[in-house]
């Protein structure tokens, strides 16, 4: 059976020479736990309910709900595939902790089983750690492909700069069987890329100074120009746009090129708000950002006083009001 592939380029980013690099990850494709994880031992048409040692499961391993199967034709890579009853989960750590800086890229194949997977499918599969944080999730309907294949559901992007708390955590891969029927599942990959290019500047933030209620001073270095003193952007506003250049309220250019520490100015804040912002740094070899993004919030306003008429006025006495 022919993989149908529909991942494509995800952004320029993915497309501009960074080396992605394959992340090990046990029995990715369900071939080798048959028996006492020998090597496959399915023939045509043959199951068992075995998915350790390197796969865990909801409720623990052999409960019946997760399973491999050899379906002649039906598979994405070898001959054996994973099925998951509605509603299971099946997950692997992998041994190996998630990066700074890093962008990683799941793809899994989906299969659609006739009599098995149903319209409304939600075959998911996530990108969690080993204290169970969920970091990014895809969602597939498998029931959209053609019935008895296999198909690469769209590859799910995770930037730990949009996740800092992941950094230093086990990766963990999470599959999920939702909707509606069965989640079948193969040909599991992973890959991580370095969102600093190969001579690309390094870009580190300092806190906010100088922050009253309307403005604020926003900090920064370079501590390593890499192949050329890079070219900064700022950016901020009220919600955290990550390393997505669009996703910022206000963004402004720098004057010059940089190899130390720099600063921009910025007004028009609200009073009494918190802020984030970062910087981009941009030379010859591409662009990079920091490992994640600053945060501060503006001074409240003062209290506003109003005089009001004076009561209870007597020859010798009587009552301010304010």
């Amino acid at each position: 059976m022919t993989l149908l592939p529909r991942a494509a380029c995800l952004a320029a980013v993915l497309c501009s020479g960074a080396l992605a690099t394959p992340v090990s990850i046990g029995d990715p494709s369900f071939e080798v736990n048959s028996g006492a994880g020998a090597s496959n031992q399915l023939g045509p048409g043959g199951y068992h309910y075995n998915l350790g040692p390197e796969w865990l499961e909801t409720n623990g391993p052999g409960n019946g709900n997760g399973f491999e199967e050899y379906i002649t034709g039906f598979a994405a890579d070898g001959t054996d595939h994973l099925g998951m009853q509605l509603g299971h989960d099946v997950w692997q750590d992998l041994g190996v902790t998630y990066q700074p800086n890093t962008r990683y890229t799941l793809t899994v194949a989906t299969g659609h089983r006739t009599g098995s997977t149903n319209p409304g499918n939600q075959s998911q599969y996530l990108l969690a750690d080993g204290s169970g944080a969920i970091h990014a999730t895809g969602v597939f309907d498998a029931s959209t492909q053609p019935a008895q294949t296999f198909a690469d559901a769209p590859a799910l992007v995770f930037d730990t700069p949009n996740s800092p708390s992941a950094v230093g955590q086990t990766i963990r891969i999470l599959l999920q069987a939702r909707g509606a029927g069965r989640s079948h599942f193969d040909h599991i990959r992973l890959e991580a890329t370095s969102l600093v290019p190969a001579g690309g500047a390094t870009v580190e933030l300092q806190a906010a100074t100088s922050v009253t209620t309307t403005t604020a001073t926003l900090n920064g270095g370079i501590t390593d120009i890499g192949n050329a003193a890079p070219a900064v952007t700022a950016f901020w506003g009220t919600t955290n746009g990550g390393i997505d250049p669009g996703a910022w309220q206000h963004s402004a250019d720098l004057p010059g090129f940089h190899s130390g520490a720099f600063s921009i100015a910025v007004n028009g804040l609200a009073a009494g708000t918190p802020y984030y912002f970062t910087f981009r740094a941009t030379n010859g070899s591409g662009s990079s950002w920091p490992q994640a993004a600053e945060s501060f919030e503006t001074l409240p306003l003062p209290p506003v006083v109003a005089n009001l008429a004076a009561s209870g006025i007597a020859a010798t006495s009587a009552s301010a009001g304010a």
